[in-house]
């Protein structure tokens, strides 16, 4: 099922940043630092997917406790109590809706063998940072229910959101604030780009949350 799904997923894409939508999803995005939890509502604006965000493992116990949850995107290195704490604390939960549903680890551990060491740990699947687009929205096609995800009727090509041609001829140099940032020495502007699916507008309000 999932096969056929990402397979649709990435035919229809072609070009564009989005081809589905899950209007009644509901996941829960649990990572200590806010500007990660800013970049996945970032990257999932679009689907209207409804996210909770969490800022540790305390009170990613109290959400599931206190709602259903189709997804639980759980980081691994937080203070206090860790991912793999976390999940385990949430089996314990005798009051847990959401005993049963997929956990994905967020990490930056991505070397061998650190699949099997979560699936071990009792996490479904895991999802490496930098987060990027595609990697989540492959994710998501595997875990969410299929009759939660719908195809998405306005789409938005990729090329549209960087590339404009002006009224009139004027020094961009002078006035896009992109230009401006590509001078700047140590930020690689295209990578960070592709980070923020291509979007203007997203990536500058990712730089200033990291300012």
């Amino acid at each position: 099922d999932f096969g056929n799904r990402y397979q649709q997923y990435l035919n229809t894409s072609d070009g564009n940043t989005l081809s589905f939508v899950a209007p009644e999803a509901k996941i829960l995005v649990v990572d200590d630092v806010e500007m990660n939890l800013k970049v996945v509502e970032g990257l999932l604006k679009e689907t209207k997917i409804q996210i909770d965000t969490a800022v540790s493992g305390r009170e990613c116990l109290e959400c599931v406790k206190r709602k259903q949850y189709d997804i639980v995107f759980l980081d691994h290195m937080m203070p206090e109590m860790d991912g793999i704490e976390t999940l385990q604390n949430m089996k314990l939960l005798s009051d847990n809706p959401n005993r049963e549903i997929p956990v994905i680890m967020l990490t930056a551990n991505a070397i061998v063998g650190a699949k099997e060491e979560y699936m071990a740990a009792g996490f479904t699947d895991y999802l490496t940072k930098p987060i990027q687009e595609t990697q989540i929205f492959e994710m998501l096609l595997k875990y969410l229910p299929g009759e939660l995800i719908c195809e998405n009727k306005e789409k938005k090509n990729s090329k549209d959101m960087v590339e404009s041609e002006p009224a009139e001829y004027i020094d961009e140099s002078e006035t896009d604030p992109m230009m401006q940032l590509e001078k700047l020495e140590g930020l690689d502007v295209q990578t960070g780009l592709v980070y923020c699916m291509n979007e203007k507008e997203f990536y500058v309000e990712m730089l200033k949350e990291y300012m």
